[in-house]
């Protein structure tokens, strides 16, 4: 017994050391565009994020938070300021978590603009989010996955569409893409 345990132990360790890189690790090798947009942002730091992010949070869902609907699980999300319309002030993306948010298709995503304005509540997603090279009407396109599979997502002069699980599919070109964002490697942790 101690015999086929060992094996079984032994051929997880080879099999996941071989294993292909993830989307993610993919992804990492290409962001060096990405980290430029971010770092050549101007006018936001973490602390006006948090800040940004709280209140739009405690805001809009003030009475669902004042009736307990909103349990400590769904009380914290990852956020991330990207300069997505390229005019100097960075919107911020947010990933909210917990069952209040998240569902079997995914979970609530928000991009806010540099004011802490919501531009575009995004459902049934997953993060990252992946920054493509196109854009539409000067706004980067945005790669969302959704129910396993790839959309892309283009700014219509006043948002982005908000259910990523109907706008066209989009196999993971790593050349097409400039970066990602709420990927835990730039993002903030918030609890509110």
């Amino acid at each position: 017994m101690k015999t086929i345990a060992l094996f079984s132990i032994l051929f997880l360790v080879v099999i996941l050391g071989c294993r292909s890189k993830t989307d993610q690790e993919e992804v990492a090798g290409h962001t060096d565009s990405l980290s430029s947009v971010v770092e050549k942002s101007s006018g936001i730091n973490d602390e006006d994020v948090v800040s940004k992010v709280k209140t739009y949070m405690k805001t809009s869902l003030k009475d669902d938070l004042e009736k307990g609907f909103v349990d400590s699980l769904s009380r914290h999300c990852i956020a991330q300021q990207i300069d997505l319309n390229h005019d100097g002030n960075s919107e911020v993306f947010v990933g909210l978590s917990g069952p209040y948010f998240c569902g079997s298709g995914g979970c609530t995503l928000l991009l806010l603009s540099d004011k802490g304005e919501l531009i575009t509540r995004f459902t049934v997603s997953e993060t990252p989010v992946r920054i493509l090279k196109s854009s539409t009407d000067g706004w980067n396109d945005l790669l969302i996955q959704s129910q396993a599979e790839h959309h892309v997502l283009k700014y219509d002069g006043k948002t982005y569409p908000s259910n990523p699980s109907i706008q066209p599919e989009k196999g993971l070109v790593f050349e097409d893409i400039l970066g990602s964002v709420l990927d835990q490697q730039g993002a903030i942790g918030i609890a509110f």
